[in-house]
């Protein structure tokens, strides 16, 4: 059997100008993480790292506490997280943002501004919005059936290289994460050929994305019967102080 470690990135700069970059509690974080797979006693056989700032900073401060100076580094965009500010900007921007569905009203509000609690309303019902859109542009560039595509994608990858004995890492954020792990957990009839999500996944990967720890780990085993979720948000490597969501 193959391995497959889902690292979500430390906590981001939430409130500022430049949301993409590690907090110095993300910066912390992302080392215990690295800290304690150290203790693995093992190095992982290939890291796949998305393509934005917060996720490569979060493993170049994991690697750094863990060791792995020599360890192969591949970027995959398909691991980029979600357009957030577009999709909440798009939901709450005034008209239906899909025929039959109604905006979020939050006038008066930037994207990212507010305490964490009334943002992560404002974000759940954007998802909601975007996962039932039936046409694209109001959400930003890329639609939900774009980036459900590119996630299954990129896990397929990870897959193929995660073979008999290796251990494939993956640093990535929430979205992509809780996305793979709900599709995992539905565990859709063989034979779905085109992979589009069921009702099952579209209710249960929100719910998982909003409890998503920063700098968890969750565990895929890749067998001969397919992939298999071991484990979802692994955080007791975290101190108390240390766990976050945003």
């Amino acid at each position: 059997m193959g391995m497959i470690t889902l690292v979500r990135h430390g906590q981001a700069s939430f409130g500022t100008d430049d949301y993409d970059r590690l907090s110095s509690l993300g910066k912390a974080q992302s080392a215990t993480l690295g800290a304690h797979l150290r203790h693995a006693g093992r190095l992982p056989d290939l890291v796949l790292v998305g393509g934005m700032r917060r996720q490569h900073e979060t493993y170049q401060a994991l690697a750094d506490a863990a060791g792995w100076d020599h360890v192969p580094v591949r970027e995959d965009p398909a691991w980029d997280e979600y357009d957030h500010e577009a999709i909440v900007s798009g939901a709450e921007r005034p008209g239906p943002a899909d025929p039959g569905q109604s905006p979020v009203s939050a006038p008066g509000r930037t994207v990212a501004t507010g305490d964490n609690v009334t943002f992560q309303r404002r974000l759940d019902a954007a998802l909601v919005l975007w996962t039932r859109a039936t046409r694209g542009g109001r959400f930003g560039e890329e639609t939900w059936t774009q980036f459900h595509t590119r996630n299954r994608a990129g896990l397929d990858r990870a897959a193929a290289e995660a073979g008999p004995g290796r251990w494939v890492v993956v640093v990535t954020s929430a979205g992509p994460i809780s996305l793979a792990c709900a599709r995992l957990a539905v565990a859709p009839p063989p034979g779905d050929a085109d992979g589009a999500p069921d009702e099952a996944t579209l209710r249960l990967w929100p719910a998982l994305n909003r409890v998503l720890v920063n700098s968890s780990q969750s565990r895929v085993v890749v067998g001969r019967s397919g992939l298999t979720m071991l484990s979802f948000n692994e955080h007791q490597h975290l101190a108390p102080d240390q766990v976050t969501s945003r």
